[in-house]
């Protein structure tokens, strides 16, 4: 029995919440990076993933293609003394397009409110979280230090329901450049499974990603993330049609752009 479309999206959509944390000039001096704005600041995102899915089960496998689209507005609800914010965040539109066909893409027109400190630390969620997506695991958060070309700074992601394997991202600054108008640093960013991980459960996940992050360092917002990723995840699936848990296998190559459309 092969997965259906609706756990190839969750399993898709979990992925990218998880691989989206990965989201100059020489003599630059070292920078604080945080996230400004005032209340009232909107930014909209075009968010494109394309790839492919391979999924083997009982002796049977099958590869599907995928292409993504969606539009992600975030406004600003109001902003600390601190520099916390209060973030709305909407799934504006949608589309996918998987195995030759158009797929109801869940979550649209779903709104969730963040408190983020400045530094990109998710304090809470609250609202109609989509099941499918973590967007604490898809905030990236910023060290309390300056940093300069060179600097590394990892974190912990904690294992949860949509992914109970912990993981470790690196972010790197690389560099400077000019994106869309916006001079930005250029952040290099690496995920994998954590390797103090013990392995008590029955899933096993592999995983390779890695992406440019470019943050406009002077408005202090994310200007674009691009991510490419590998996923090897083996699991029990229990299925209406089996008395006894299915073995099933996903290969998942994934590529992710998410750009500021204004």
């Amino acid at each position: 029995m092969l997965m259906n479309r609706k756990l190839v999206l969750f399993v898709t959509f979990a992925f990218v919440s998880l691989i989206a944390t990965t989201a100059f000039a020489a003599g630059q001096e070292a920078l604080r990076l945080v996230f400004k704005g005032k209340a009232g600041d909107v930014s909209e995102y075009n968010v494109e993933m394309t790839g492919k899915s391979t999924v083997a089960a009982q002796g049977e496998s099958k590869t599907t293609d995928m292409n993504m689209t969606m539009l992600i507005r975030q406004k600003i609800i109001q902003v600390a003394e601190d520099g916390t914010q209060d973030v709305s965040t909407t799934i504006v539109d949608g589309k996918t397009f998987m195995g030759g066909q158009n797929v109801e893409l869940p979550n649209v027109g779903t709104s969730l409110l963040m408190k983020i400190t400045e530094r990109g630390k998710v304090l809470n969620v609250t609202g109609n979280t989509p099941q499918d997506m973590d967007f604490q695991q898809m905030q990236v958060e910023f060290p309390e230090k300056k940093v300069e070309i060179g600097d590394s700074w990892t974190r912990r992601l904690k294992a949860n329901e949509k992914f109970p394997i912990p993981m470790i991202a690196k972010y790197t600054i690389t560099g400077f450049s000019k994106v869309k108008g916006y001079d930005c640093v250029v952040i290099k960013s690496t995920i994998g499974v954590d390797p103090n991980y013990v392995n008590k459960d029955k899933m096993e996940l592999t995983v390779d990603a890695s992406g440019l992050l470019y943050f406009a360092y002077k408005d202090g917002k994310m200007i674009k993330n691009e991510v490419n990723s590998l996923m090897d995840l083996t699991m029990m699936l229990e299925t209406p049609e089996q008395k006894e848990p299915v073995k099933i296998n996903m290969k998942m190559d994934l590529g992710m752009n998410m750009t500021l459309g204004n």
